[in-house]
């Protein structure tokens, strides 16, 4: 009997003018570009290929909002029209970083949320794996535990979708999954606690963490389009981070890496 494909991931958001997208669909770390760039990075944690990544193609990229490049209010890059371009937003430069990653056997992840700077909140995306956040529109490699700042709404990976693991000392104690999969042997994506606990993304087996306010879910099975106002984490920055944000942003993880003595923030 045939098998009919269905979707890893739930949600589907209008990524591109009149176009919809299910989030994981921008991740690709089996795409020949990002394949072709994987192969050649030795290692396989985070601490090992994380700043090849950032000296080969992260710390390459121009910070540039899709309303000045696309003339649109969105338009999310694909990793490989990313590395061709080499310059886009947060959630092309978060898609490309997971990617790369995960094509280096680094189990990462792509947090849509918000983060709130000096008082000031915007909507952002950023890549998360082995406990750490990395802010992947800052050009150096600066990796930071996960912080309140940092609020993360959607959890997108690639394959397996979202799964909570406990780390300690930078390795997993505690794996627990819920998606269409099974959870792959000795593996599991990160998802902090208090960002949402295991995130927004159901699945067929495990009960969702209970948050303050209650979301209304599709039936079991079905998929739910990213409606604007969880997009924006309802309440939250209805917006992207401007330029001068986005430096404020840099300046405040330059100095909590130096602060916390993490690798590469002496």
């Amino acid at each position: 009997m045939p098998i009919r494909p269905e979707p890893q991931c739930i949600y589907y958001y209008k990524a591109r003018p009149n176009q919809y997208f299910f989030l994981n669909e921008f991740i690709t770390p089996v795409h020949y570009e990002i394949w072709k760039i994987a192969k050649d990075i030795e290692g396989d944690t985070l601490m090992e290929v994380g700043p090849k990544i950032w000296e080969r193609v992260m710390s390459k990229i121009k910070y540039v909002l899709d309303s000045e490049q696309f003339h649109t209010e969105e338009y999310f890059q694909f990793p490989h029209e990313l590395l061709r371009s080499m310059k886009g937003d947060c959630e092309d430069t978060a898609n490309l970083c997971t990617s790369l990653l995960n094509a280096c056997g680094v189990l990462a992840t792509t947090v849509y949320g918000t983060v709130t700077i000096r008082g000031r909140t915007f909507k952002h995306a950023w890549t998360e794996a082995e406990g750490y956040v990395l802010e992947t529109t800052y050009p150096r490699w600066r990796p930071i535990p996960p912080i309140p700042e940092y609020d993360g709404e959607y959890y997108i990976s690639w394959g397996y979708g979202s799964y909570k693991v406990t780390y300690v000392e930078g390795k997993p104690q505690e794996v627990r999954g819920w998606n269409f999969r099974e959870l792959p042997e000795g593996g599991g994506l990160y998802v902090p606690e208090g960002y949402g606990g295991q995130g927004p993304l159901r699945a067929d087996g495990g009960e969702p963490k209970e948050e303050e306010e209650e979301r209304e879910e599709a039936p079991e099975g079905e998929v739910e389009e990213v409606e604007e106002a969880e997009w924006e984490g309802k309440r939250k920055g209805p917006r992207k981070a401007t330029k001068e944000e986005l430096e404020e942003l840099h300046k405040f993880i330059e100095e909590t890496a130096r602060e916390l003595g993490l690798a590469g923030g002496e």
